[in-house]
């Protein structure tokens, strides 16, 4: 009977080459396993699902090379080359939340809605477009609580994203003695006066972060939040950094800085 039902399998779905949205396509498949207790079917088409998705920081920077690629190649195409939309390549997220509150698979939800958060909601998984590098969401799909928590998960990394350039005006992630006094945590209980002195001529090293600040972070929206830290390491000691701060960090600090972006971009 095992052999039977492992004969039965639908491979289509199961194959992972395939081009088939397996999360707006299989939720009537796997209620038919559910209905008739096609345990070993059910699991390996849910697994299917779970696989597509990274579940850990590592397979999403290998999931955002991937984007990158695509990216790069569709526009590099000629116009008279028809693009292969980019968003056929990857899982649809809108979809994929609904499948994994369905059926039992929440490790895919935080990559799903953080890529949703990427996506506009006029780039409809249906829509006809001009180009093919958009990413584009089953917008429709989406029930009403869980736009509700998109749209709490998108303010709440504007609010984030703020937060961390605030953390670079006052330079907390530097060593405590190449801080001004009025970035201390306790200024103001101590000296009973509001921190007035922004001025940063005479810290190199909190002149160095928030100039890498300023190149790297604030060019990228508060939706690209991992792309932001990946592009302080790319920014930092580039030639255009390098002619106005070319001392650098100093050694504690380079220390600090960047266990402080490592730990941040791993909590994101």
């Amino acid at each position: 009977m095992h052999g039977q039902t492992h004969n039965k399998r639908p491979r289509r779905y199961l194959a992972q080459g395939s081009q088939v949205k397996v999360t707006l396509e299989l939720p009537g498949v796997i209620r038919l396993a559910d209905k008739f207790l096609l345990v070993t079917v059910r699991a390996d088409l849910v697994q299917r699902v779970v696989d597509e998705w990274p579940r850990d920081l590592f397979e999403w920077d290998v999931r955002e090379g991937e984007i990158s690629s695509l990216m790069t190649t569709a526009q590099s195409q000629p116009v008279w080359v028809p693009a292969r939309p980019i968003a056929a390549r990857l899982p649809e997220p809108a979809s994929a939340i609904m499948f994994a509150q369905e059926f039992g698979c929440p490790q895919i939800l935080p990559a799903a809605f953080y890529l949703l958060a990427r996506i506009s909601v006029t780039d409809e998984w249906e829509a006809d477009t001009e180009h093919g590098y958009e990413l584009r969401a089953a917008w429709s799909r989406l029930d009403t609580t869980n736009l509700l928590r998109y749209m709490r998960g998108c303010k709440a990394m504007v609010d984030y994203h703020r937060c961390i350039s605030s953390e670079f005006d006052r330079g907390e992630m530097l060593c405590q003695e190449c801080r001004p006094p009025w970035s201390l945590p306790g200024y103001i209980r101590y000296t009973g006066a509001p921190p007035v002195d922004y001025d940063d001529k005479r810290y190199g090293c909190l002149q160095y972060v928030r100039t890498l600040r300023d190149m790297a972070w604030k060019s990228c929206p508060p939706h690209e939040l991992l792309r932001g830290f990946t592009e302080l390491q790319k920014k930092d000691a580039s030639d255009e950094l390098n002619k106005t701060h070319p001392n650098g960090l100093c050694e504690d600090c380079s220390l600090y800085f960047w266990e402080w972006v490592h730990e941040t971009r791993l909590s994101v």
